[in-house]
């Protein structure tokens, strides 16, 4: 259940202030060693704000801005009026600028208002060489803004921070592990919510409320659900619009952060009254592959060689290739490297958190079963206990 507080007290989950400082002291090491003076991270994407709440806990609304300086500085910039401060001064971060800007992101004419208020830190603390992290989600018009600042080098610091953050200190862990548990808490109550007549709505509404009584943190949009006779495609809210009948595979994927922020996932499969046949083979099938996954999730070993090895394990099983990931490293975000992919060179380390969800199709089924593992010197361990198994309603 959600942490009782005292009242007015409205911030849920906070890392500790150790926690912190073991951060802004590993950051400031590796931009040192870089030669970067400043840090800048901006993020409009509630899924993928791990840069942001990396340094101040929270993401604040859908603009955020943070710069951190190589002496642990920190500032925050995001949407609201002039002038007025962007990030509450009651979460425990001290802020060296701390302003609200009038813009949202898809405001062309406000496109220069964030570059002019970043140049002018740069000017007066004399910063010369500025490192962008997750220039993906970097605003092109703010990225050239500080291109065309004379004397001073722009370059790309998210492999630098991807090292850090992957991985996990014991704390983190532990927020993880409280993660992986209220995704438990939720699959136990999933065959009281499940009967013939009901709405795949219906039910993912149920698991909506149950994530938020469970301690979920502020985006729970990834609660997918399909029910069909043979397991498959998942489905968001918008989309959840069949009705249960006996002899469905109800399919259902949580990734949901917790009152920390830190997230976890699950994916697994009930069946109303009976279960096909194909689906128990299939979903057999995909945790043999996971398995085999895990046990290759060791120190040293890089994504994109795992990800290789997988679609050979699939070849010799004559199963289809995968295309996409086989699974990926999880933290404030829900997706973060190391990413199990055909692209990824970042080589495991020991406490890296994982979700290892290989894809199997087979005989008209696709399952990929995700559990949450931390890998170990031996290979990846798995925190998710729940039985790995169809369960029958």
């Amino acid at each position: 259940m959600v942490k009782m507080l005292p009242n007015g007290d409205r911030f849920q989950g906070s890392p500790s202030d150790a926690e912190m400082q073991r951060r802004y002291k590993a950051v400031s090491e590796a931009m040192k060693a870089q030669g970067i003076d400043l840090l800048i991270t901006a993020t409009a994407d509630p899924l993928q704000c791990q840069y942001v709440r990396y340094f101040v806990k929270v993401k604040r609304g859908v603009f955020s801005v943070v710069l951190f300086d190589k002496d642990s500085n920190i500032s925050f910039y995001g949407h609201g009026g002039d002038g007025t401060p962007a990030f509450p001064t009651n979460y425990g971060i001290k802020l060296l600028y701390n302003e609200c800007i009038p813009v949202w992101m898809n405001n062309c004419v406000g496109d220069h208002l964030l570059g002019d208020k970043i140049k002018g830190v740069i000017k007066k603390h004399g910063f010369k060489k500025i490192g962008i992290i997750s220039r993906q989600q970097f605003p092109s018009a703010t990225y050239e803004d500080l291109k065309n600042i004379s004397g001073i080098e722009v370059v790309d610091a998210t492999d630098m921070i991807d090292q850090i953050i992957s991985v996990k200190s014991e704390e983190e862990l532990m927020y993880h592990q409280q993660s992986v548990d209220m995704h438990e808490a939720c699959c136990a109550a999933i065959p009281a919510l499940v009967y013939a007549g009901r709405t795949e709505r219906e039910l993912g509404m149920d698991l909506y409320r149950l994530s938020c009584l469970g301690g979920g943190c502020d985006f729970l949009s990834n609660i997918s659900v399909g029910t069909m006779r043979l397991c498959g495609p998942m489905y968001p809210l918008g989309n959840q619009d069949k009705i249960i009948e006996e002899g469905d595979c109800i399919n259902i994927l949580f990734e949901v952060p917790n009152q920390a922020g830190y997230y976890a996932d699950i994916h697994r499969f009930w069946a109303l009254g009976n279960c096909a046949p194909e689906v128990l083979e299939c979903v057999a099938a995909a945790y043999e592959a996971q398995d085999y996954m895990a046990a290759l999730c060791k120190p040293g070993v890089s994504g994109v060689e795992i990800f290789n090895v997988m679609n050979e394990w699939l070849a010799a099983h004559k199963l289809p290739l995968e295309t996409r990931m086989h699974g990926h490293g999880q933290g404030y975000g829900l997706v973060e490297r190391p990413f199990f992919d055909a692209r990824d060179p970042m080589v495991l380390k020991e406490n890296m958190f994982l979700s290892v969800h290989p894809l199997v199709k087979y005989k008209g089924c696709q399952a990929f079963p995700g559990d949450n593992h931390v890998v170990t010197k031996t290979g990846a361990k798995r925190m998710t206990k729940w039985d790995r198994k169809v369960t029958i309603i």
